[in-house]
C-alpha cells in the first residue's frame, strides 16, 4: 500500500481519490476552499438550489453514469425532458425555434434550418462515420491526426455552409464547450458529436449532479483549508507543502496527483519537465459568469436549454430553467440560470455584480422571454470557467501523453487533459488513478505497505 496526496478536491481529484483507495493505497485530498466539489457543487439561496458549475449532463457521458452506479446513485438519476437534446430551442429572428442533435450518427436536423442545409448537414455525419476509429471521446488523443487543418467554424462552414454554422452549429458548441466556435479545432468538434452520438438527451440527479462530489467527499479522506504551494516529486517520493490555520505544514508521500485548473500547476511544481511545463503553458482557457434569476413566477414557452446566435447580438450565450429540475425551486416560481457569451463575460469581468446582472435582465427583455417580474440575482464568475481546445490542442495532448521527459511519482488531472464537460473531468480522474498505480508497480512500490507521514 503506498501513501498518495491527491491536490484538489473536484471531481476529477475526488475520482482519482476513490479509485487509488479502492485499489489499497493510502489516500489523503488536500483542497484549498472550506467545501469540496470545486466546478461541481451546490448551495441553496432564497429557496433554490443554486449550481456552481454544471447543472446536468447529457446521457452519452458514461464514465458519469457509471461512477453514479458505482456510488450507489443510479436510482437517483433523471432525465429532464425525455426525447429531447440540449439545447432545446434557439433565438431566430425573434422567436425560440426547436434545436436538435439527433442521436446516432445520422445528419444533424433541426427546424431551424432550411432543407438544403440540412441535406448538408448529412456531410458532417458522414464525416464523423469515416474517422470513427479515431473519435473516441475518453481518449481524445486519438484524433490528433485529424488535428492539423482547420477550427471549427471553417469546418462547418467548408461542409455545411454558412447558415448551418451560424444558426445551428455554433451556438450548439458554445452551449455546451463555453467559447467561440473559432476556439474550437474541427477534431475537438467531432469527438463532442461522437460523445452526443452516444446520447444528447440531459441528464442530473435527485438534489443536482453535486450529489456525485458529496458522496464521493463522504468515502475518502478530505482535508479542506490548506493551500498547497509547492509540490516536488523525485523518483524516491513526493514532497507536498501547504498552509493550514495559518502554519506552514508538510506531506512525505510515494507519489502525488495535482487535480487543479492546468494554469494552476507550473506555479505549484517547480520540477516540471520542459516538455510538461510547455504542455501547461499552452494550455487555454475561457471565462465564464453565470447569473441565477430567481422569480416569482415564470412562464414562457421555452425548454429546458435554450441558446443565442451571435446574429441575435443579445450578450448572452444560453438559458437554462432551473425550476424544471424536481425540488430545485419552491413551487410556481421561476429560476433561470444565465451565462453570457464570452466577448460580454470578458468585458465585464471587473464590473460589479448588480452591473452583471442589470445587463442580463436588459438583455432578455429585447428577447421573446421579456421584462421580467420580481427577482433576486445571484453571480458567480470563473476565471478558468472550461479548457479550450482549438487548432493544435488534441496534437499537442497527444504529445504530452507520451512525453519522454516525464516527472517521476507525479500525476495530473482535469478536464483539460480529456474535454470540457464534467464526464471529461471524472475520466481524468479514473486515468490519473490508473497511471500512478502502474508508475508504483513499476517500482515494486505496489506490493510495500508506505505511510504518509506528515510533517509540521
Amino acid at each position: 500500500m503506498a501513501g498518495i496526496v491527491v491536490v484538489g478536491a473536484g471531481v476529477a481529484g475526488l475520482v482519482c481519490a476513490w479509485r487509488l483507495q479502492r485499489a489499497g493505497h493510502e489516500v489523503v485530498v488536500l483542497e484549498q476552499e472550506a467545501a469540496s466539489g470545486g466546478r461541481l457543487r451546490s448551495f441553496m439561496h432564497a429557496g433554490h438550489r443554486i449550481h456552481s458549475g454544471a447543472g446536468f449532463v447529457t446521457d452519452g457521458q458514461r464514465n458519469v453514469l457509471s461512477m453514479a452506479a458505482a456510488l450507489g446513485l443510479a436510482d437517483e438519476l433523471l432525465r429532464l425532458e425525455p426525447g429531447s437534446s440540449v439545447p432545446g430551442r434557439v433565438l431566430r429572428g425573434g422567436r425560440f425555434e426547436p434545436c436538435r442533435f439527433a442521436p446516432g450518427v445520422g445528419a444533424l436536423r433541426s427546424p431551424v434550418l432550411a432543407a438544403p442545409s440540412r441535406v448538408r448537414m448529412g456531410l458532417l455525419a458522414a464525416d464523423l462515420f469515416r474517422h470513427r476509429d479515431r473519435l473516441d471521446p475518453v481518449q481524445p488523443e486519438r484524433a490528433a491526426l485529424l488535428d492539423d487543418g482547420e477550427d471549427m467554424a471553417r469546418y462547418v462552414t467548408r461542409l455545411a455552409g454558412d447558415a448551418a454554422r451560424d444558426r445551428l452549429v455554433s451556438p450548439f458548441v458554445s452551449t455546451l464547450y463555453g467559447c467561440e466556435p473559432e476556439a474550437v479545432g474541427a477534431a475537438a468538434f467531432l469527438l463532442l458529436l461522437r460523445s452526443l452520438s452516444l446520447g444528447a438527451s440531459p441528464v442530473t440527479l435527485r438534489g443536482g449532479l453535486a450529489r456525485l462530489t458529496e458522496t464521493l467527499a463522504g468515502v475518502v479522506p478530505v482535508r479542506n483549508g490548506c493551500e498547497v504551494f509547492s509540490v516536488e516529486t523525485e523518483r524516491t517520493g513526493a514532497r507536498v507543502r501547504y498552509r493550514s490555520l495559518g502554519r506552514e505544514r508538510s506531506f512525505l508521500a510515494d507519489a502525488a496527483v495535482l487535480a487543479v485548473p492546468g494554469p494552476a500547476v507550473p506555479q505549484l511544481c517547480p520540477t516540471l519537465s520542459r516538455q510538461e511545463r510547455a504542455f501547461f503553458e499552452a494550455l487555454q482557457f475561457a471565462p465564464g459568469i453565470q447569473v441565477d434569476l430567481l422569480l416569482d413566477t415564470f412562464s414562457a414557452p421555452l425548454a429546458y436549454g435554450n441558446c443565442f446566435p451571435r446574429s441575435e447580438a443579445t450578450g448572452l450565450r444560453s438559458v437554462f430553467l432551473a425550476h424544471r429540475e424536481p425540488e430545485s425551486s419552491p413551487p410556481g416560481q421561476g429560476h433561470l440560470v444565465v451565462h453570457l457569451a464570452e466577448p460580454a463575460t470578458r468585458r465585464l469581468a471587473r464590473a460589479k455584480d448588480e452591473e452583471v446582472a442589470g445587463f442580463a435582465i436588459d438583455a432578455l427583455a429585447r428577447t421573446p422571454i421579456g421584462l421580467l417580474p420580481s427577482h433576486e440575482a445571484v453571480v458567480q464568475r470563473w476565471q478558468y470557467a472550461r479548457p479550450t481546445f482549438p487548432l493544435g490542442a488534441l496534437a499537442r495532448l497527444e504529445g504530452f501523453d507520451v512525453r519522454i521527459e516525464r516527472s517521476p511519482r507525479l500525476a495530473f488531472a482535469g478536464d483539460y487533459l480529456v474535454g470540457p464537460t464534467v464526464d471529461g473531468a471524472v475520466t481524468s480522474g479514473m486515468r490519473a488513478a490508473s497511471r500512478i498505480v502502474q508508475s508504483l508497480d513499476d517500482t515494486g512500490l505496489g506490493a510495500i505497505r508506505s505511510h504518509l507521514v506528515q510533517r509540521r
